[in-house]
């Protein structure tokens, strides 16, 4: 793990540790627990996970959750990365885990100040004094003047004022939490503990019962130094298990946007699809999607023409490479400085999101030389390179009976049955890579099809995935749908495991309510 300075710590200790807000449940603490990094199959868990996750990439989902409500009011971009991790971060650690700060014995302390003060000199003791409130950031006692008469009225006279006046008195202040100063706080109290005990060995008393304080004075500063110790140690290990997470953007026509999780034995990179929800807020309907960034993004679904990559088997599409190629560089830098080549790296996407998280799993493969553990995509086309591609694809993730690379389709969605590889192969030269996992409804009851088999054009036809879906259930394809159906399989399979999030509340599937992302 990579380390930090003293101020950098403590600067993202504040960041990544919040206060719990109100869109954060208790029960959702640690809830990526039941993330298994090195998962190769069916995985019902991590299915509802990312799905959660790159639901969060949309910002009016994420606004809404902050909210705990319905509105879908988007978080802007400026403040998405701050948001995101507001809303996520004690989903991949425990807020209770957080080490607790050691209580200095204050009775040693007003036993010496209020007994043996003057057996001190005077100068030592106001050494002493100013170590101690800097320490404990303890507001000093308030020194009284001599009372002063209101209006010059006697003293007996009924409803007198009596204005006191402070004498050095320094302003109270809030003991400093352990999220923000951390090491700031030990090292004052180390200098405390280390030099307090310099001066009482300095000033040895004739009195006894001084003498008997002082030892007892001197005891409590070494435990309390010993207790500082392993507050550091605890310090350094919670640090290293918190998440870093990291919100990726351009202002570009190819709209990408990515969000980064590391942790220290897994990375999560979640692209999101297209947006045009930022375009479209604040008027109640979305569709159709006119908008000019938005239009230019969703005609890239068309892959004319393809490309080729030095670097990449095969060819790939055109729209979602560039999009994906816009942030590759900031994306690459951050799995670099996160050791990605040791960890296990997930990548995921929704819509477009979902191609450019396969062509950026080729690029890392073979571009950057960094492995990646798994893909999983939902709502995105089966097909983003021609066989060449998926024939690459199939054998570094799904050889050997292993299922890596795994897209996430819902019935009606008219993004996931746009089948390019059944249009005509001289135009459309596409294969599906992967394996294909099929909700058949989006209800408690609904089947799940775990690697079924690619459609064929009979299958359109016959399993009600058609294009026509498109104006028949145009809100087929928003994420809630792959999270509520992940969320249902999660309960029927094995019982929704405690400490998981709750089901998202549903957007509805009025096209004048819902998004088209």
């Amino acid at each position: 793990m990579t380390r930090f300075s003293t101020t950098g710590t403590a600067l993202l200790l504040f960041l990544l540790i919040p206060h719990l807000s109100r869109a954060q449940n208790a029960a959702e603490n640690n809830c990526f627990r039941h993330f298994n990094p090195t998962a190769t199959g069916q995985h019902n868990a991590n299915q509802y996970l990312i799905s959660l996750i790159s639901r969060l990439t949309y910002p009016e989902r994420l606004g809404a959750d902050l909210r705990a409500d319905r509105r879908r009011v988007p978080v802007p971009e400026a403040e998405f990365e701050t948001k995101f991790r507001e809303r996520t971060a004690n989903w991949f650690y425990d807020p209770a885990t957080e080490p607790k700060e050691p209580v200095f014995n204050e009775t040693s302390w007003l036993q010496l100040s209020n007994n043996c003060k003057g057996d001190i000199p005077a100068a030592d003791w106001t050494m002493l004094e100013d170590l101690y409130y800097n320490a404990t950031k303890r507001p000093r006692p308030t020194k009284l003047a001599a009372p002063v008469l209101a209006n010059n009225r006697p003293l007996s006279t009924v409803n007198d004022q009596i204005k006191v006046r402070p004498v050095n008195q320094s302003p109270t202040l809030d003991p400093p939490t352990f999220k923000k100063t951390a090491d700031g706080r030990i090292v004052e109290m180390r200098s405390f503990t280390t030099r307090g005990e310099e001066i009482m060995r300095r000033n040895q008393s004739t009195k006894h019962d001084c003498q008997r304080i002082r030892e007892n004075f001197v005891a409590e500063l070494n435990r309390y130094k010993i207790a500082l110790d392993q507050y550091r140690a605890a310090v350094i290990s919670f640090e290293a298990a918190l998440p870093r997470i990291h919100y990726i953007s351009t202002n570009t026509m190819q709209d990408p946007e990515a969000v980064l999780i590391s942790t220290p034995q897994y990375i999560i990179l979640a692209f999101r699809g297209t947006d045009e929800y930022l375009e479209c807020y604040p008027s109640t309907s979305c569709w159709p999607p006119l908008k000019a960034q938005t239009l230019f993004a969703n005609l890239q679904v068309f892959p004319i023409p393809a490309i080729r990559h030095p670097n990449i088997p095969g060819r790939i599409h055109s729209g979602w490479y560039a999009s994906a190629e816009k942030i590759e560089a900031q994306l690459v830098r951050l799995l670099n400085q996160y050791n990605a080549r040791n960890k296990r790296v997930w990548l995921a996407g929704h819509s477009k999101g979902a191609g450019e998280a396969i062509i950026f799993g080729a690029m890392l493969i073979r571009q950057h030389n960094i492995p990646v553990q798994s893909i999983y995509t939902f709502g995105g086309t089966s097909t983003v390179g021609d066989a060449t591609f998926s024939n690459f694809l199939n054998n570094y993730f799904c050889s050997n009976g292993q299922a890596r690379l795994q897209r996430f389709e819902v019935i009606h969605d008219y993004v996931a049955s746009s089948d390019l590889h059944l249009l005509d192969k001289a135009l459309f030269p596409y294969e599906p890579a992967g394996k294909r996992c099929f909700y058949d409804n989006i209800t408690p009851q609904g089947r799940f099809f775990f690697a079924k088999a690619e459609r064929n054009s009979a299958s359109k036809l016959t399993d009600g995935e058609a294009v026509l879906s498109l104006t028949l259930n145009p809100c087929q394809h928003i994420i809630d749908n792959y999270c509520r159906s992940a969320y249902y399989l999660l309960q029927r399979t094995s019982g929704v495991r405690p400490n998981m999030p709750n089901l998202p509340a549903w957007h509805g599937d009025d096209a004048k309510t819902c998004t088209t992302n």
